[in-house]
C-alpha cells in the first residue's frame, strides 16, 4: 500500500509533480501494490490531494503492478465512478468509506483477476478494507455470510445498522474516530480501559460516547452483554462521581 504523502499537498504540488513522484515509487517497487487516497476529514493536511487528473494518470501508469486503490473519502458517488474506470484495467477498489460500506460492497461481479496468486472479483462493487470493522466484526461477518448465501435482504438489514454505527463513530471531527472504536473494544472486554495514547479519548464528549453505545447495541456489536453492562455501569458511576 502506497500511503498518501502530506508533503505533496502541503507544498501545493501540481498534477505533474504527483505523477512524477508516484511513477518513481512504482518503478522502484515490486508489485502488487495499492494506492491509498485518504481524505482531509481523516488528515486535514491532505486537503487538495491528487489535483487535476493526477489520480487517474497514476492508476494507469502500470496496472499490472498497481492492482487497485483504497479510497477513504466518504464519497460513495465518486467511489462508484472511479471503480468503474479501474475495472476497465482489471484493477479493484478497496473501500475505506466508513459511512456507505454496506451498499458499496454489494454489487455485481463481472469477472475475476489474479492478485498475488489469489482470485479477486472485478465489477460493480468494492472490496472492504475498513477501520470501522474493528468495532463491528461480529455483525459484519454475519452480514457477509448472508450475502454469500444469497440472502440480500438480511445483508442489507444488518449492514444498515452497521453503517449507522460507522456514521456515529466517524462523525465530525472524523479524525477522532478511534475514540469510539476504543470505547467499543473496552465494552467488549478486549482492552482493560477505553483510553488512547496521549489521552486522545478526551477529544470526544460523553454525548458522543452514548450515541456510540446505542449504535453498537443496535447493530449487534456488543458481543458480551454481561461485560458491557458492568463496564457501562461503572463508567456512569464514575461520571456521577466526577460531578
Amino acid at each position: 500500500m502506497i500511503l498518501a504523502m502530506p508533503w505533496l499537498s502541503l507544498n501545493d504540488s501540481d498534477e505533474a509533480t504527483y505523477v512524477e513522484v508516484y511513477a518513481q515509487i512504482i518503478q522502484q517497487s515490486e508489485g502488487p501494490m495499492f494506492i491509498h487516497w485518504l481524505g482531509p476529514m481523516f488528515l486535514p493536511s491532505l486537503a487538495g490531494y491528487f489535483p487535476g487528473d493526477s489520480f487517474s494518470r497514476i492508476m494507469g501508469l502500470d496496472p499490472a503492478k498497481v492492482r487497485g486503490c483504497k479510497l477513504s473519502l466518504l464519497d460513495a458517488v465518486l467511489e462508484r465512478r472511479l471503480r468503474a474506470r479501474l475495472a476497465e484495467r482489471d484493477q479493484i477498489m478497496l473501500t475505506g468509506d466508513d459511512f456507505h460500506f454496506g451498499e458499496l460492497m454489494e454489487g455485481d461481479p463481472d469477472h475475476t483477476t489474479t492478485i498475488d496468486g489469489r482470485d479477486a472479483v472485478v465489477g460493480d462493487l468494492s472490496h472492504g478494507l475498513l477501520g470501522v470493522f474493528d468495532g463491528i466484526a461480529a455483525p459484519a461477518s454475519l452480514a457477509l455470510r448472508t450475502l454469500a448465501a444469497g440472502k440480500l435482504d438480511d445483508y442489507r438489514r444488518i449492514m444498515r445498522a452497521c453503517e449507522h454505527y460507522g456514521r456515529t463513530v466517524f462523525e465530525p471531527p472524523t479524525q477522532h474516530y478511534k475514540v469510539g472504536l476504543a470505547f467499543t473494544a473496552w465494552l467488549n472486554g478486549l482492552q482493560t480501559n477505553p483510553m488512547l495514547p496521549n489521552h486522545l479519548e478526551s477529544a470526544r464528549d460523553v454525548a458522543h460516547l452514548c450515541r456510540v453505545v446505542h449504535a453498537a447495541n443496535d447493530c449487534g456489536a456488543l458481543i458480551n452483554s454481561t461485560i458491557a453492562t458492568e463496564r457501562l455501569t461503572r463508567w456512569a458511576r464514575g461520571l456521577a462521581t466526577d460531578k
